[in-house]
């Protein structure tokens, strides 16, 4: 949620008008033509101006969008100055007394009037060095006279007290360092200065000159400069530095300079260490900046104009923020300086989604600790409203990533690289995005050998291209369903490529071809059929005598089967990867032939084949029972008959009335002697 609002903020920023003057500074638009007299910004992107006719403007976006606040403005008054003593409470004061104080950050004000006898007056200028203590400055007017104006306040401004002044002039800035050490400048030269709070003012007659319009005060120093000391400028180009220890004076300019931000930021290095502007004698307005340079051990500075400033006069500056500041001034004007730019190039702007796209980045300005550059791609009518962020680095070089495959195609589609800190936004590049077939190939990828298998594209609106390795297509190529033959065991490929009028897209996978079981082999023993031990699973099959159709055992599993009745039987074997080897049928007729054994005198068996019934003659020597059993192929007794003990020769007739077609055994038992005779029964 953090990084959506810090984009929504930035993409605010960055598509707002701007108009380039040269390679830092920007005019914004303020949305006024009223003139813009005082500026300040708490931080980079938090800041509030105001001017004539009481207008007062803030910005949260680093002066992007700039709202005014003061729904009221339009009075002959004028604000002169703005400063806030924190990120929410702020004063501007102006004409005739006027002070205006927020306590939200700028969007809502509360008006007063300070002046204490009712004279004409004029407030120039506000100043806090902390949340208690501030200083306003001006002049009012008694018997038609101007005298110099110095109010405090050490309650956060809500009561002010005069101070004593003895000057006669408009008093136009003031600044401290801290709470006991400042200065005030005015009109005619005037430069006071402070030790005790403001108790008393003295003036500093080392300094001369018209009107001193811009002051500004170091605390920290840096390597052109003293600590505590002060900067002023002013008419004509004049221009000081230093403090009560002395006072340096050099004429840089003939311009007219309103306004100055000294820094000191510049401590330990190069770079950009003030800011001067104001307007020449054709009305244009002018910015001037001291740089800082380092070499060895040794500093210098020098104070060089900025080129390609076109705009009216401006008025005042602000403080920098990692040397982000805005300029005001005439005519609504608002400008911007930002050294941090980044540029990016493509080698190509025309892509399809899934394709690998690399965003080449080259940065100027020295970006500032924890920064990131994030890429982003807008949505298909060009905005960021809706966006897809591609990646990111933290210093130059190149963005890879790739076009997501949900995209839909379009024209208008944008990418640029936002820095994080500070917030900046690169060149952006507009690419055309063309919808990628989503290849997608369905179908059995392990299999046995000798399989045909079925593959399927997902698309059937582009072209197709199949191809395969081990194996063969069965008919067309190129149509969106295909039939593969795999006839070789190990490992194979199935291919497909599909394009449309812009982009091709494939997919390839590997085909696992597994090798069949060796074809299994019935025997029987006795009555049970057997085949090879080992296989993943079994299944035994007897053939229908009416359909001819093999079909299936329930519970025959095993590798051995026991038959009921006698056909033609099956085994199919299953391997560890699925693949089935089916045997050769195998008549089952039940018993083998059994040896036919005689040990009695004489038997006789008729008729043979038997029908209903069979007449069985036999002598015996031995006084013993007889037993008859009839037993059929599968071992089972169909039929049985006893006859008491005898001694020489009988007839016995079986009746086999209960007895189906087949071949059976006729036992014969007595005492511990068995003969046993293959008989046929036929109905």
């Amino acid at each position: 949620m953090k990084k959506l609002y810090l984009l929504i903020v930035v993409l605010t920023m960055v598509f707002s008008y701007k108009t380039l003057l040269c390679s830092d500074w920007t005019v914004q638009n303020s949305g006024t033509t009223n003139d813009l007299y005082g500026v300040y910004f708490v931080d980079a992107y938090n800041g509030c101006a105001v001017g004539e006719h009481e207008i007062i403007l803030t910005t949260s976006d680093g002066g992007s969008n700039w709202q005014i606040r003061n729904q009221n403005y339009g009075t002959n008054n004028s604000l002169q100055s703005v400063h806030f003593i924190n990120n929410n409470t702020g004063f501007a004061v102006g004409n005739n007394f006027r002070m205006a104080k927020t306590t939200d950050g700028g969007k809502n004000w509360e008006w007063d009037d300070i002046s204490t006898q009712g004279q004409y007056g004029l407030l120039m200028d506000v100043f806090f060095i902390n949340e208690s203590i501030g200083w306003t400055v001006g002049k009012y007017n008694l018997n038609n006279n101007t005298h110099g104006l110095i109010l405090k306040t050490t309650d956060g401004g809500n009561s002010w007290q005069l101070q004593q002044c003895s000057e006669d002039v408009i008093l136009n800035k003031v600044r401290f360092v801290n709470i006991n050490t400042g200065w005030i400048i005015g009109n005619s030269g005037v430069l006071l200065y402070t030790t005790d709070g403001g108790a008393t003012w003295k003036r500093n007659n080392n300094v001369s000159g018209s009107d001193f319009l811009g002051l500004s005060a170091i605390q920290s120093g840096s390597p052109h400069n003293l600590l505590n000391s002060v900067e002023l400028v002013g008419k004509d180009g004049r221009h000081y530095i230093g403090n009560e220890d002395g006072y340096t004076y050099s004429k840089f300019t003939s311009d007219d300079l309103y306004g100055i931000h000294s820094s000191g930021q510049v401590a330990l290095g190069e770079g950009i260490d003030s800011w001067f502007v104001g307007g020449d004698i054709l009305g244009k307005g002018v910015i001037w900046k001291r740089m800082i340079y380092k070499d060895g051990l040794n500093y210098s500075s020098k104070i060089e104009k900025e080129d390609g400033i076109d705009c009216s006069p401006l008025y005042a500056i602000s403080k920098m923020y990692n040397y982000i500041t805005y300029a005001v001034g005439r005519n609504g004007t608002i400008l911007k300086y930002f050294p941090y730019h980044s540029s990016i190039t493509m080698d190509k702007t025309s892509y399809c989604t899934t394709d690998d796209i690399e965003i080449k980045l080259t940065t100027s300005g020295n970006f500032l600790s924890g920064n990131k550059f994030i890429a982003y791609l807008s949505g298909p009518d060009g905005s960021f409203d809706q966006f897809t962020e591609l990646g990111s680095i933290n210093t130059d070089g190149s963005i890879v990533s790739y076009i997501p495959q949900n995209m839909s195609s379009g024209t208008n589609y944008k990418i640029q690289i936002l820095s994080t800190n500070p917030i900046s936004w690169s060149n952006e590049i507009q690419i055309t995005l063309n919808q990628k077939p989503l290849t997608v190939i369905t179908g059995n990828l392990s299999l046995c050998v000798n399989s045909q298998v079925k593959y399927q594209s997902n698309y059937t609106n582009y072209n197709l291209k199949w191809s395969v390795t081990e194996g063969t297509i069965i008919g067309a190529d190129n149509i969106p369903e295909i039939e593969v033959l795999w006839d070789k065991v190990g490992e194979g490929t199935v291919e497909l490529i599909q394009s449309n009028e812009n982009c091709t897209n494939s997919a390839k996978h590997t085909v696992t071809i597994n090798p069949l079981p060796i074809i299994p082999i019935i025997t029987k023993q006795d009555s049970i059929l057997f085949t090879d031990e080992g296989a993943a699973s079994y299944q035994w099959y007897l053939q229908n005598a009416t359909s001819l159709e093999y079909e299936k055992i329930p519970g025959a599993t095993d590798y051995m089967f026991k038959p009921k009745v006698i056909g033609n039987y099956k085994v199919v074997i299953t391997n560890s990867n699925g693949c089935l080897a089916t045997s050769e049928y195998f008549y089952f007729t039940g018993w083998d032939n059994v040896p036919e054994t005689n040990e009695y005198t004489h038997i006789i068996i008729k008729p043979i084949p038997a029908n209903d019934f069979i007449q069985i003659e036999y002598s015996s020597n031995n006084n013993n029972k007889i037993d008859f059993r009839i037993i059929n192929l599968f071992g089972e007794t169909v039929l049985s008959k006893s006859v008491p003990n005898f001694i020489g020769t009988t007839n016995q007739q079986v009746d086999l009335s209960s007895v189906i077609t087949g071949k059976y055994l006729l036992v014969i038992s007595t005492g511990s002697n068995t003969i046993v005779k293959n008989i046929l029964v036929i109905k």
